[in-house]
């Protein structure tokens, strides 16, 4: 920290430290410091994906879901070939317990651009295509993502709790 400090004093507009030590702070559990320092990086260059992109995971840690959703959503904007926001929107959209944020459809939609970019080939994204789809009440589709997570990371315990809860009938 007291490098990133340091560059920051020797260069105020230095984005780079900004966002690097926003990533620590992130690291540390100190949310709102990483997130002051991800508006600094930000406000140096409103192109910085990887800024908003941070920033986005800390809203989401935060639950602060209107935030984390618009960050997401410039990311896309300025990077649509990253799969990365489309995955956290879909879980956001997925999992959501707040029912205003809560969308199965565009759950699935962004999973689906996530997995597709990736090529089927990375499991958590896969396993928030499978949960998008419990979420939007296709069961079997649910299930069947789910089991490609399983087959890509055969050890993920996680992967393989889902899938037993797609098993299981929806609450309502």
């Amino acid at each position: 920290m007291s490098y990133f400090d340091q560059a920051i004093r020797e260069n105020p507009e230095f984005g780079a430290a900004y966002h690097d030590r926003g990533v620590a702070y992130q690291k540390m559990g100190e949310m709102e410091k990483a997130i002051r320092d991800f508006d600094e990086a930000i406000r140096i260059s409103d192109q910085n994906v990887s800024a908003y992109y941070n920033r986005g995971v800390c809203y989401t840690i935060t639950r602060v879901y209107k935030r984390a959703i618009a960050d997401f959503q410039k990311v896309i904007e300025l990077a649509p070939e990253d799969p990365r926001a489309y995955n956290n929107l879909a879980w956001i959209y997925a999992v959501s317990n707040v029912k205003k944020f809560r969308n199965p459809e565009l759950a699935v939609e962004n999973a689906r651009k996530a997995v597709e970019l990736t090529k089927g080939g990375y499991a958590a994204y896969v396993d928030t295509l499978a949960e998008s789809y419990y979420a939007a009440g296709d069961i079997e589709n649910a299930q069947v993502w789910a089991e490609k997570a399983i087959s890509l990371e055969p050890q993920n315990k996680t992967y393989k709790d889902h899938l037993e809860r797609f098993r299981k009938p929806p609450e309502q």
